[in-house]
């Protein structure tokens, strides 16, 4: 009668084994998750203070999870990642791109890029995924997502530079030829009787001569009427 029951009860759990492993196979299926990760990277900003970047990310499509995040807040110099969980194979697409702000000395970054999350069943039944970015319209791939935003040139950070100013002066020599004028003085009498004679006669001639002449002259007239004197006598 035990074995029986036993028999009972050990085709019992065989039937209901039967029903159970494949909804346990299922679920098993169903809790396959993998978290895929798009890493993202802001370059420096010339600016006086910190900036910091949003990068955003949108599904193109209804089949594409929602990643857990929407938005990164990422600093200049700095990296981020998006986190989407996946649950089964498929290729799975997505933009990211910057949300330009209201700093209007910044440029803020334009490109979109065009991501697309491979997923696939590995070994050991478990999810494997790839991701492939392409910039803009472009048909190369890229090997990074990566924003710069730059200062807009109205508004360069303001350099001081000390400006010297050499002063050169120029002096004007003016250079004034006088003509020497040599003045030879005399005695007085012999430049009076000089300049008697010149006046007078016109020429150069020594005054010394000329008194000499006089003097015998007169001597001359002087002995020549004592003599004629004394003979008168």
């Amino acid at each position: 009668m035990k074995s029986v029951h036993r028999f009972i009860c050990v085709v019992f759990c065989g039937i209901l084994s039967l029903f159970l492993l494949p909804c346990l196979n299922c679920h098993a299926e169903d809790s396959m998750t993998v978290e895929a990760e798009i890493p993202v990277s802001c370059l420096s900003v010339d600016a006086p203070e910190g900036h910091i970047y949003r990068i955003m990310i949108e599904p193109r499509n209804s089949n594409s999870p929602a990643p857990k995040s929407g938005t990164l807040q990422i600093s200049e110099s700095g990296t981020g990642k998006f986190q989407i969980d996946i649950t089964e194979p498929g290729a799975y697409d997505y933009l990211v791109y910057e949300q330009a702000g209201d700093d209007e000395r910044i440029v803020y970054d334009s490109n979109v890029y065009h991501v697309t999350i491979t997923v696939q069943t590995a070994d050991q039944n478990k999810l494997a995924y790839t991701v492939t970015a392409y910039k803009n319209d472009e048909t190369t791939k890229t090997g990074r997502l990566e924003f710069r935003n730059e200062v807009s040139a109205n508004f360069v950070t303001d350099t001081t530079s000390t400006t010297l100013t050499t002063t050169v002066t120029t002096t004007e020599t003016t250079t004034v030829t006088s003509a020497t004028v040599t003045t030879v003085k005399k005695s007085g009498i012999s430049t009076v009787f000089e300049n008697i004679t010149s006046i007078m006669t016109g020429d150069r001639m020594p005054v010394k001569l000329l008194l000499s002449i006089i003097v015998i002259s007169a001597a001359v007239i002087c002995f020549m009427l004592i003599n004629k004197k004394h003979h008168e006598d």
